[in-house]
């Protein structure tokens, strides 16, 4: 996981726009959106944490309902919150700023929905997968500085937001970096555009079954 962090954030700095997208890649935009995400996550984890245990993503709220650490029903109100929550965030900020919103999640720098059945490798070099990665090293990071309770359970904010910041900078460029449904599926409500692969962004939560 440490090096699968490190080397994706690299991966990313280290590419040569004009043979991927024919874009120059921007880290300090990256940057920009994975700091504000990682600490909004962060921050709002600490504010409500005592309230409702921060669940603020369905793919979080699958596993904890799949480990029975919270009840289905629970999960599913947890779940219908959070897709409605993330659609009144957009709604709102679509509301509050100029010009067109434009804070969806599309992939972007040469990634395909999914590259297989023709090799392994292929279908590793996708969308969907590298979605499934992510959101299975975020799930493990609430699991272990959340869910599991030790001395250091009052800082899991921290540890949570700091890890969101990071799969932020791995994935951006690639998929828009979502690892949760409702992040995806509240501003394309908004704006009324759901591209073919929407689905990429819905499934991976449940993949990490797997």
């Amino acid at each position: 996981m440490f090096l699968m962090m490190g080397f994706g954030a690299a991966q990313v700095a280290n590419t040569p726009g004009s043979t991927i997208s024919g874009l120059t890649v921007d880290t300090n935009n990256l940057l920009f959106i994975a700091t504000a995400f990682g600490m909004s996550l962060m921050i709002n984890a600490w504010i409500f944490y005592r309230v409702s245990g921060s669940a603020f993503n369905p793919a979080v709220t699958f596993a904890l309902a799949l480990t029975k650490a919270i009840t289905p029903a629970r999960a599913a109100l947890f779940t219908i919150a959070q897709v409605l929550g993330g659609i009144t965030a957009a709604a709102i900020i679509h509301g509050l700023t100029p010009g067109n919103l434009n804070v969806s999640t599309r992939l972007g720098g040469g990634m395909s929905t999914s590259r297989g059945p023709g090799s392994f490798q292929l279908i590793l070099l996708s969308g969907l997968f590298l979605e499934m990665f992510l959101t299975a090293q975020l799930v493990l990071a609430v699991f272990m500085l959340a869910v599991e309770k030790h001395k250091a359970t009052f800082i899991a904010p921290v540890g949570i937001g700091l890890t969101l910041f990071t799969l932020h900078l791995a994935g951006i460029f690639y998929t828009g970096a979502s690892m949760n449904p409702a992040r995806s599926f509240g501003p394309d409500v908004v704006i009324g555009n759901f591209p073919a692969y929407h689905w990429i962004y819905c499934i991976p939560h449940r993949l990490i079954r797997c």
